[in-house]
């Protein structure tokens, strides 16, 4: 409370070092006690009833060491104190953190399938996550809650001064049909509800089109009010302002700068390429995920001689809206587009279960009119290509 009351005060005041010298002096994350050194006993309660909740009732070295005591009070704070509900949660967590292991303890990298990473941090000491959609590739889902999940660790991992959260710009930039499969969403929301509890700040959705509603309102189903009230939808404009006052003209300028940056050129650029590091673009982030230790794990991507480019997809690609046996193509305004396309049999399915219409998402969009002859259009990345739609 105190640290939101300074912020908001040294914000508008526009006189924020002396919060430098308040929170600089905190121990990080990675410094806190383990759980053997808590000096709660409630909180040894809940470590203790967790480990009791494991397959095996067994708690590994790597487990245990995640458990420091501002670890197990956020998830005794999210069940109000109740001890037994506490662990349940905490469980839940660890036997998560215990299936991806490999993943969380840098001893695999991801492929990564976008440019999801820490890109800087506020004064205050809270990480700020960046992602694009120019440069997200679709399809692995696997992979991407892989990459996703690297970089929430790195993030956590980057916590400084005190700060227990983080905040995530969610760049809609590029955003376009072959976005739209919703199948990542649960797994998301879950690992944001339990492994990385009350880790999220703000979630700032900048530029988001009328399409992008509709991923929004899948993953919300997911989500509790608390944690939907802290996502936002933003303009450019309105998301540089909104990070100078609640992280600092330095961070401001570094999100302006990389938005700026994402609307240019044309290339779909996931993983590491020249001024990008991922999961970090911190260097003193903690051990395992130093900028030396994050390869990527895709090729250098290809650049087209004026055909497609991802930028296009924000303004000619059209909403896929069921017409009996055929799906219409229509642009977000409603209005008809030439040629119907339909599912190669296989794919249309899964989606019954989410409650939602049958139709496929991961198909190839047909918009090869706006686009250069299929020579150029061959030279895209092989994991970027739009697949399974025929035309009819």
């Amino acid at each position: 409370m105190l640290r939101t009351c300074v912020q908001a005060i040294s914000c508008c005041s526009g006189d924020r070092h002396s919060l430098e010298a308040l929170f600089n002096d905190t121990p990080t994350h990675s410094e806190a006690s383990p759980c053997n050194d808590l000096g709660n006993s409630k909180l040894r309660d809940v470590v203790t009833l967790a480990e009791d909740l494991l397959p095996g009732r067994q708690m590994s070295a790597w487990q245990r060491s995640w458990c420091t005591a501002e670890t197990v009070q956020i998830y005794l704070r999210g069940r109000q104190g109740d001890v037994h509900a506490a662990a349940k949660i905490l469980a839940e967590a660890l036997e998560w953190r215990g299936r991806n292991q490999d993943i969380l303890s840098g001893s695999r990298m991801p492929q990564w399938q976008s440019d999801l990473r820490v890109l800087t941090r506020a004064e205050s000491g809270h990480p700020i996550l960046y992602i694009c959609f120019r440069h997200v590739v679709a399809g692995n889902i696997a992979e991407t809650l892989a990459h996703t999940a690297v970089a929430l660790e790195a993030a956590v991992l980057s916590l400084r001064g005190g700060a227990q959260e983080l905040d995530i710009i969610v760049d809609c930039h590029g955003f376009g049909p072959q976005h739209l499969d919703p199948r990542p969403a649960l797994p998301f929301m879950s690992m944001i509800k339990q492994p990385y509890r009350d880790r999220m700040r703000s979630a700032i959705l900048v530029g988001a089109p009328m399409a992008f509603n509709f991923l929004y309102k899948v993953a919300s189903r997911f989500a509790n009010e608390k944690t939907r009230r802290k996502a936002k939808f933003m303009s450019v404009e309105e998301a540089v302002t909104h990070f100078r006052c609640i992280a600092g003209r330095d961070a401001a300028r570094v999100v302006e700068g990389i938005m700026a940056s994402n609307r240019q050129g044309m290339d779909c650029q996931p993983g590491e390429v020249k001024g990008r590091h991922l999961p970090s673009e911190l260097d003193d982030i903690a051990s395992p995920f130093r900028r030396s230790s994050a390869q990527d794990t895709l090729p250098p991507p290809m650049r087209t001689s004026g055909g497609w480019d991802v930028m296009q997809s924000s303004k000619v690609g059209g909403e896929i809206h069921r017409r009996g046996s055929v799906h219409q193509l229509e642009d977000f305004e409603g209005r008809k587009l030439p040629g119907k396309v339909a599912p190669v049999a296989g794919l249309d399915h899964g989606y019954s279960s989410w409650g939602l219409p049958p139709i496929s998402v991961r198909s190839r969009q047909v918009l090869d009119r706006h686009s250069a002859p299929e020579e150029v259009g061959a030279q895209r990345w092989s994991c970027c290509r739009r697949r399974s739609y025929r035309r009819v």
